[in-house]
């Protein structure tokens, strides 16, 4: 969910604010059906390819694009993306066109997202010259609904107040479109590296849920003997209950039989920064590097 609001200010800035890296989780009912709405995000670090910002301008002159509006971020430290398009178009019928023939020509770094209007507002006429732009982007932990719920009923209010006290010219959240939690999975690799002094004593597992508030602990996978490598794969919705994850290593099959473990591996939770892949050759690609930078042997390399 990303909110984007224009404040006055004292004199002509251009300010970008993210709070965590954007993050595709949830999938909502379009909030607006007369038009449609897509991000494109320049990632931190990376550079928006050469004319860029010419070909936003191209397309909101030909009308393929009803709006088009480009913000480079200004955030010391942190930022969640370098650059941010927010485009809206006509319709359905202009974006499925875009789709097809101009998204293709969108390449590397670009992540294109397709997102639906939460709320919107703004002030007309207005001297955009005297503003700035505050952009936060954040992780919904709750289903569409009950964050739309939210919107409405306390976060417009108080956008709404701001804008009667002249303070907000305007304001937008998006909501990203991308797979339900339900089918979002949260994947932990678990690598049982062998040692100068031999292979690993660890042969079996199991992996927890932890209520940290209410001491409740939930088997999320029995699991079982693991050669060398296993990926512990659970719902993101399960940590909504269970944040927390016990990962329990066992010498034995006894020992697992008996639920007595040799080694506990406590995780804490899901941050907000913790990538997110829609292929799975693209995560089996990253848990191989992770497990090479950690000094593990990954199953590419055997």
């Amino acid at each position: 969910m990303i909110n984007m609001s224009k404040a006055l200010a004292p004199q002509p800035v251009h300010l970008l604010f993210a709070c965590v890296a954007l993050l595709s989780c949830l999938r909502a009912a379009p909030a607006c059906a007369k038009s449609a709405h897509v991000l494109i995000i320049v990632p931190p670090g990376a550079t928006a390819p050469a004319g860029f910002a010419q070909q936003l301008a191209t397309w909101r002159q030909s009308g393929e694009v009803s709006s088009a509006l480009l913000l480079d971020q200004n955030q010391k430290s942190d930022p969640g993306f370098a650059s941010l398009a927010l485009l809206e178009f006509p319709s359905e019928g202009f974006y499925e066109r875009w789709n097809r023939d101009e998204a293709p020509k969108l390449g590397a770094p670009l992540l294109v997202k397709r997102a639906d209007v939460l709320t919107h507002d703004e002030v007309y006429p207005r001297d955009s010259n005297k503003s700035v732009f505050l952009v936060n982007t954040y992780k919904l932990l709750v289903p569409p609904q009950r964050y739309d719920e939210f919107v409405r009923g306390y976060i417009l209010p108080n956008l709404l107040d701001q804008k009667a006290a002249h303070l907000l010219l305007r304001h937008t959240l998006y909501l990203e479109r991308g797979p339900s939690d339900e089918a979002t999975q949260v994947v932990i690799r678990v690598v049982l590296a062998a040692t100068a002094a031999g292979p690993s004593p660890y042969t079996y597992v199991r992996l927890y849920g932890i209520d940290p508030f209410s001491g409740a602990r939930h088997v999320m996978l029995p699991g079982g003997r693991v050669p060398t490598t296993a990926d512990l794969r659970t719902p993101r919705s399960t940590f909504a209950d269970f944040p927390r994850r016990e990962i329990r290593l066992y010498r034995t099959q006894e020992a697992w039989s008996a639920d007595v473990p040799a080694l506990t591996v406590y995780y804490l939770g899901v941050p907000d920064t913790t990538p997110e892949f829609v292929a799975e050759p693209a995560l089996t690609a990253y848990l191989d590097g992770a497990a090479h930078r950690a000094g593990a042997l990954s199953p590419s390399a055997r």
